[in-house]
């Protein structure tokens, strides 16, 4: 029999010894409280954990740390919904011999005793505390357990002997609200095991056989392959083990069919080495307990060292070294150095803002002066630098000894001028399109006003270019559009009432500030993908980026704020994860987003688990983007199937809105039949239209629940709303049931939140006609969750050392975008000044042919007057001294060679006939 002393130390083999200590001489101090002796545990991938136990299962450990595989994974069930539970693990050795293989024989065979133990250590799941009924909504995963033999670490691994036998053991624990729960702690866990996780420590597999099931069971020991993953599962039954109330420890199968084994359960007295909680029952460990000591850490979530916001879990982490303001909040450094040369390059990023720095002159342009030029114009208050600072975040080189390095240094940025003048649908739709074919993302940091009573969007241009862009922008693979969530948190807005942020081919980002949690002017939705790190309160620092002053100043700022300054961040991240994947699609983006944010603790802030283990929040979405993670998701990530859609038919049905607390409840069911013409299986984006009318529609609260239960907040109050326009066709969206089965019944729910004393908002409000659409894929619940595992499996970085790529196809043969060197203002010009050449050539050629025809009668009068002089002097001739012959003879050769120059020839010789006069010559008579 087993103590309660002794019992952390040893083993069950089987369902016999696997007794709770209650059960023997311990029962009056054993006796485990009812949030715990009612759970039961089912462990998942039976069939596969059996499959490595019969082979005789072996785990890799190295110096840096090892994932398991099979990943332990367990289904909970039996717990207090409303109480607190915290679930960890720890590895106990099977017994005191070391081991080795035999390849002769293909078995283990003892090679002595035992290595002296290493370090004992618990991992504590991540999402812990959280109370049971989220726990019993999910599959409880440690996918991020890592398994280390360096007895030196640091990183709060799982250390073991190499060569030696193990066996995982889980433990729940009840967080006792009460303040002396330390003194109950004995009563508040329950522990269990299954033999068949049993395994070995190895350095490398040993086995072949061990490898080969590798191979065939994990797609990433040789990559993705084209056949069904899950191909290699055998029968589906599944175990499960609990504790019943007399504690014996019994275990059921959920089918009849092969053999069966048993969980088991254990339990430990007040000195257990399994837990024992003190004050705060849940965040820290008492020293009560007894050798080997355990080093009890909550672990680093992945990507912690490298992007983890400074007050994540403050308590149990250290926040992170900081550096230059703005920069050091998402370690860009670090990250870059472990980025492992990945920059973005060879990728462009559009601005579509008031104010670009022209980077990439073939990817820009000026919508408001219609010229490929689009740098912005100097204002009287100096502040056209919006676009300027949006885009150093980006791609600012390194090393530029002005300002912070962009997060992708290697891109190109382009500028679509078109906020510094009335912007029109049409022109929207343009900016989203333009040069779609040489700008990859397009980084949105702007929006309708944010004033907490303003429903608008794209138009039906501006929708009209984001689909477009979706199916032919980058040569097929979709433009990635990324929009600000909106700066309106200080008049309670939402950014389910910006028709960009709540469209489903945006990615809307917000912000949360350097401490981690949400700034007073952030906005909340329940289409909110994943948030950023920008500015705070005016106490907190700024993003650091470039900056433009009428060609003043430094050329860098410390004060770009708001969530236009988390978008571009987000945009140069999707940049990074195009340079090592370019054929990911939109959709693709979409989803690593979805698979790697990072969920982390905030005052105030609410996380949901979905059906498919997703964390969401209204105020931060599924968590804070992380570089190191989706880029790593990147390299190993295969393209997700056609996007499906299910639309209800339109249900027109007026209905009066009820008035809190009573509820206005709409239902429809989506049937196996509804889902078989397209094959939807998982859900992505679920949308809502509706068409209200309210006298005040800011009253009106909306919310969708999909069939696992979870609820979104899709339209929510707005005390400033006083329209009395209510909603007309206005759509609302919600990502908080990704990866969900799409079957099942969706409930509407709205409710009037009327103010007592209030006339103009008097009158009830109805609901005119809604319809449901549903967005997702033929992605089985099993393969979503199948990618969840792969995802964090490439988390190690690996694949970016190692020549692994997936194939990827070339994309549409899109032709080259015909572009004129001429802008419709230079052609203007030109236009212009052809005329001036044209009309000043016709002036001078009129010009010359006038004085042309004035010298023609010139010439004509002129001759006949020489030859009449001629005349005259030949008849009144003076004979000269004889001096003068030779002179008289010039004279006459002047005459005959001058006698075409009409009047000039006249003058010489009038001239000359009059010289010998002025001279004082005397006439011969």
């Amino acid at each position: 029999m087993f103590s309660c002393r002794s019992l952390g130390h040893h083993l069950p083999q089987s369902s016999e010894l696997s007794r709770s200590c209650c059960a023997e001489q311990c029962t009056t101090t054993c006796s485990k409280a009812p949030e715990v002796s009612r759970v039961r545990v089912q462990l998942e991938m039976q069939a596969l954990w059996q499959q490595f136990d019969q082979l005789g299962t072996e785990m890799i450990v190295t110096k840096a740390g090892r994932r398991m595989f099979p990943t332990f994974q367990v289904r909970i069930s039996g717990m207090d919904p409303s109480a607190e539970y915290v679930l960890l693990m720890d590895f106990i050795p099977v017994d005191d011999k070391r081991y080795r293989y035999a390849f002769h024989s293909s078995s283990w065979l003892v090679a002595g005793r035992a290595d002296i133990s290493a370090p004992g250590r618990m991992h504590f799941h991540p999402d812990s505390p959280g109370r049971g009924a989220q726990w019993m909504k999910q599959t409880v995963s440690f996918d991020a357990l890592k398994l280390t033999n360096n007895l030196l670490d640091d990183n709060g691994h799982m250390i073991l002997n190499s060569m030696h036998r193990y066996q995982p053991r889980f433990h729940v624990i009840y967080v006792e609200p009460a303040p002396n729960c330390h003194l109950h702690a004995h009563r508040n866990f329950c522990s269990f095991s299954f033999p068949e996780t049993q395994f070995i420590a190895v350095t490398a597999y040993q086995n072949h056989r061990i490898t080969q099931l590798k191979i065939a069971s994990n797609p990433f020991a040789k990559g993705f392959r084209t056949t069904d993953p899950q191909d290699w599962v055998g029968s589906a039954r599944s175990m499960i083990a609990w504790p019943p109330a007399e504690g014996r420890a019994e275990a059921q199968s959920e089918t009849a069919e092969g053999p069966t084994s048993w969980g088991s359960q254990t339990s430990g007295g007040p000195e257990d080495v399994t837990c024992v909680l003190s004050e705060q029952c849940g965040l820290q460990v008492s020293s009560a307990y007894t050798s080997p000591p355990l080093a009890i850490r909550l672990p680093l979530r992945q990507g912690a060292r490298r992007a983890a916001p400074p007050a994540a879990a403050a308590a149990r982490d250290p926040p992170p070294t900081r550096r230059r303001r703005g920069v050091q909040r998402v370690n860009f450094v670090d990250m870059i150095d472990n980025l492992r040369g990945k920059s973005g390059q060879g990728y462009y990023v559009e601005m579509a803002v008031g104010s670009p720095p022209q980077k990439s002159p073939e990817g820009s342009y000026d919508l408001n002066s219609n010229d490929p030029d689009p740098m912005p114009h100097p204002d009287a208050a100096s502040d056209n630098h919006h676009g300027t600072r949006c885009a150093g975040e980006i791609a600012a080189v390194s090393n530029n000894s002005f300002c912070a390095v962009g997060v992708a240094y290697g891109s190109k940025v382009a500028g679509i001028r078109v906020l510094d003048g009335p912007l029109t649908d049409s022109m929207e739709a343009v900016a989203f399109n333009k040069h779609y074919q040489v700008n990859d993302i397009y980084s949105c940091s702007w929006g309708p006003d944010d004033n907490g009573h303003t429903v608008d969007g794209p138009h039906p241009l501006g929708k009209a270019a984001l689909q477009h862009g979706v199916i032919a922008g980058r040569r097929g693979f979709g433009s990635v559009f990324v929009v600000a969530s909106g700066n309106g948190g200080q008049y309670n807005d939402n950014c389910n009432y910006d028709g960009y942020a709540n469209s489903i081919y945006t990615i809307t980002i917000g912000a949360v500030d350097e401490k981690g949690e949400k700034p007073f002017y952030a906005e909340e939705c329940a289409s909110m993908l994943a948030v950023t790190f920008s500015s705070g309160e005016s106490t907190l620092r700024s993003i650091v980026t470039s900056d433009w002053s009428m060609q003043q100043g430094t050329g860098c700022t410390e004060g770009h704020t708001g969530t236009s300054a988390a978008a571009p961040l987000a945009a140069g991240m999707v940049a990074l994860m195009l340079q090592v994947r370019p054929c990911l699609t939109w959709r693709d983006v979409q989803h690593i987003i979805t698979f790697t944010a990072t969920k982390y603790d905030d005052v105030g802030v609410h996380w949901s688990a979905n059906g498919a283990g997703f964390h969401h929040s209204h105020k931060h979405g599924f968590g804070l983007l992380n570089a190191w993670r989706m880029v790593n998701a990147a390299k190993v990530w295969e393209s997700v199937p056609f996007l499906l859609s299910y639309q209800s038919p339109v249900l027109k049905k007026e209905v009066t809105i009820l008035t809190y607390p009573d509820t206005l409840t709409r239902t429809w069911n989506v049937t196996t039949q509804d889902l078989s013409q397209s094959g939807m299986q998982t859900l992505e984006h679920v949308s809502v239209t509706v068409t209200i009318t309210h006298p005040c529609r800011g009253n009106v609260e909306i919310m969708l629940v999909c069939p696992s239960g979870m609820k979104s907040l899709i339209g929510a109050r707005r005390a400033l709303d006083r329209d009395p326009s209510g909603y007309q066709d206005w759509t609302f969206s919600t990502v908080r049931c990704w990866g969900e089965r799409a079957l099942g019944e969706y409930k509407l729910l709205i409710v009037d939140h009327k103010e007592a004393g209030s006339k103009m908002c008097a009158a009830p409000g109805t609901l005119t006609q809604w319809k449901l659409t549903l967005y997702g894929s033929s992605l089985t619940y099993r393969q979503v969750k199948e990618r969840q595992r792969l995802v964090e499996e490439a988390m190690s970085g690996h694949y970016l050392d190692s020549n692994f790529s997936l194939p990827c196809p070339p994309g549409l043969d899109v032709p080259p975008e015909v572009v004129t060197p001429f802008s419709s203002n230079n052609l203007k010009f030109l236009l212009l000044l052809g005329s001036f050449a044209f009309f000043w050539s016709l002036y001078y050629t009129l010009e010359v042919m006038l004085a042309h025809l004035l010298w023609r009668r010139s010439q004509g009068s002129g001759l006949r007057a020489c030859r009449g002089r001629r005349r005259g002097r030949d008849q009144d001739w003076v004979s000269v001294e004889d001096g003068d012959e030779e002179e008289e003879e010039e004279e006459e050769e002047v005459v005959q060679e001058g006698r075409g120059s009409g009047i000039e020839l006249c003058a010489v010789l009038d001239l000359d006939a009059k010289a010998p006069l002025a001279a004082g010559d005397r006439v011969a008579t």
